[in-house]
């Protein structure tokens, strides 16, 4: 079941020159282009709104019930990697209930899960009179003995859609939007949604809002992340009365402006995605970092959040090994549940010893100098091959102008290395059917050879002078790589706050066509009794 703690990774300064490398890869594959960023929020937005509009329409209930839209998921938590095509969107419900009055349990065989019984949560006096018809209808989702059962609000929530099937197309800003799908997928219903620069899909999921006022049961964790939480109707054939639940917004407290750990979560997903692990979810790598920087935080350990990029890379691939050799990987909010448990024991074995053999390789590589071997490693992990090869199958992965990694390997002797993070290394275990470097990356002519003995000879002598402009050469890139966190940092706030501002116009639109709706009304009924 693998080792009772992470392996152990060489020191920081032996990742140091991985870093250019890194910032490379994340700008050619990972990065997103902000203003494809900007376009694509502002137009989902936009198109969204107009979806749940016709949503409010087709179903009665819905309108009752829509409370507001919470933006989840990869993209709003500046998790996204390299295309902004897929939208994770919470449509919150607002019961009519006495939420402080819910009977909310978590059970031991159902960690990470909660059922919640509304009997004695039901309005009374003038509330009730006032919300009658929706309390009628969602106390048709409860069993006798008053549990909320998910399956009989998925079926509803289907139901809001079905109403929808002959929905095509969206007119938002003069501009139609083609709606070629809704379809079903765990409890979101997607929406492929097309039109000029447009081709996303939106997981639209109903969630209910608990207030902070009411905490979820012991020993879910709690205590120091208070505020709003979620219940999710996440199917599931053994139990309808389950929910899962959710925290988005403690989650994103925990991970503020650690834009490092961000940007090395965005490495392993690309790492996914190129070695194609489907049952990797995403969630799955982000809980690592949840765990890791509530700890450092927890010690005020600032001095690993700022490591260098090179070797938080290679510590969280010796975590992210470590929890698939353990084939356990805690949730964050309720650590008695295995989030690998649906995923069977090969596969697991399979992905370890396969992050096992990369990590072995690239500290050998960068013990040995040899930059040829490193760059071909690095692409195998971050490029798919057929982006490497052209139609005529001429390898394109090399440039011939630039060096891709811009690093200058300079051979280690052994007093300048930790003690090795494992014995030698077997580097066929457990990896048989996985080929570590595919045949089309091939090394490019222009990587540095390792110094020579003259060269050492030549570096030993250098003046004063040469020092000092290389130790200068140095302050000003770590100057260059704080300022870039500092701008890719505020560029999230001001993503953010562009969804702030979005979310208050739609409020406001709603807002002023419910003032509208009571003005009409009022003086409708004014004639009348006059």
């Amino acid at each position: 079941m693998g080792s009772s703690s992470p392996p152990q990774i060489r020191e920081e300064k032996f990742y140091k020159s991985l870093e250019g490398g890194l910032t490379k890869i994340n700008n050619e594959c990972i990065a997103m282009n902000g203003d494809e960023k900007s376009s694509m929020i502002k137009i989902t937005l936009e198109v969204l709104d107009e979806l749940i509009k016709k949503m409010k329409e087709a179903n009665k209930l819905f309108e009752w019930l829509y409370n507001k839209n919470r933006y989840v998921g990869s993209y709003f938590d500046g998790l996204r990697v390299k295309e902004a095509t897929e939208f994770d969107i919470d449509v919150v419900l607002k019961m009519p209930i006495i939420y402080e009055k819910c009977k909310i349990r978590r059970t031991k065989a159902y960690p990470g899960s909660i059922d919640v019984n509304l009997s004695d949560a039901k309005l009374t006096g003038d509330k009730l009179t006032k919300h009658q018809n929706e309390t009628e209808e969602i106390y048709k989702w409860v069993d006798k003995d008053g549990y909320l059962s998910h399956r009989k609000v998925l079926k509803w929530w289907e139901s809001v859609f079905s109403k929808l099937q002959g929905l095509t197309a969206l007119v938002v800003n003069n501009k139609e939007y083609k709606i070629t799908a809704f379809k079903k997928s765990g409890p979101a219903m997607t929406a492929h949604i097309s039109g000029e620069n447009v081709d996303i899909d939106v997981d639209l999921v109903p969630v209910i809002e608990f207030p902070k006022t009411v905490s979820p049961p012991h020993p879910i964790r709690w205590k120091d992340q208070e505020g709003v939480w979620y219940i999710v109707p996440k199917p599931r054939e053994d139990n309808e009365f389950l929910w899962r639940l959710s925290f988005p917004d403690q989650e994103r407290k925990v991970m503020n402006g650690l834009n490092k750990l961000k940007m090395v979560n965005r490495f392993l997903k690309r790492m996914r995605d190129v070695f194609n692990w489907r049952p990797l979810a995403s969630y799955y790598i982000k809980s690592i970092f949840l765990w890791e920087a509530h700890e450092r935080k927890e010690k005020k350990d600032e001095v690993f959040l700022n490591k260098n990029l090179g070797y938080l890379f290679a510590y969280f691939l010796g975590k992210l090994q470590w929890y698939l050799e353990r084939q356990t990987l805690p949730f964050f909010w309720d650590k008695e549940m295995n989030l690998f448990v649906k995923i069977n024991r090969p596969t697991l074995e399979g992905f370890a010893g396969r992050i096992k053999n990369v990590r072995a390789q690239m500290d050998r590589h960068i013990q040995e100098a040899n930059t040829a071997e490193l760059e071909k490693l690095m692409r195998s992990l971050f490029y798919p091959a057929k982006e490497s090869i052209s139609a005529n199958g001429t390898d394109n992965s090399s440039r011939s102008n630039e060096t891709f990694l811009l690093i200058d390997l300079e051979p280690m002797s052994e007093n300048d290395l930790s003690p090795p993070s494992f014995s030698p290394p077997d580097f066929f275990e457990s990896t048989s059917s996985f080929e570590l470097f595919p045949e089309t990356f091939s090394q490019s002519s222009n990587i540095p050879s390792p110094p020579s003995e003259s060269q050492d000879s030549a570096i030993s002598s250098t003046s004063n002078s040469s020092y000092n402009k290389r130790q200068r050469s140095q302050d000003l890139g770590n100057s260059k790589e704080k300022c870039s966190l500092e701008i890719e940092e505020c560029k999230l706030r001001v993503q953010i706050a562009e969804i702030d501002l979005e979310t208050a116009k739609i409020n406001l639109r709603a807002a002023e066509k419910r003032y509208d709706k009571v003005v009409l009304e009022y003086n409708m009924l004014s004639k009348i009794t006059d």
